[in-house]
């Protein structure tokens, strides 16, 4: 079942902007607050399912299960927190950390 199917968060027509500000307009303060952690238990009422942030490669590839560095480059790069990154709406700043987590895996 897609239960936001037809309301306005799903509407292409409508800009990123406009679908961003009415899912934004239907959470409470506390529903807010909950989504910042980098481990969300969602909010099932709007059927945004739980989440874990630690595990987007935020912190590069190098705590990843079969990754290694040497001692030249001991350590995965880094990016900004993403609801930092997110907030962005920026796709070239999304392909360009993409592009380095592919390279360093």
């Amino acid at each position: 079942s897609a239960p936001l199917k037809g309301s306005p968060l799903c509407d292409e027509t409508k800009s990123t902007s406009d679908r961003a500000k009415w899912i934004v307009g239907q959470l409470d303060l506390d529903e807010k607050i909950g989504l910042l952690s980098d481990t969300s238990a969602g909010v099932p009422s709007k059927s945004i399912p739980p989440y874990e942030w630690w595990s987007e490669a935020l912190h590069g590839v190098g705590s990843s299960p079969g990754v290694t560095f040497n001692s030249e480059t001991p350590f995965a790069t880094s990016f900004p927190q993403v609801i930092t990154t997110s907030a962005t709406f920026n796709k070239t700043l999304w392909h360009t950390i993409g592009n380095t987590i592919s390279t360093e895996a």
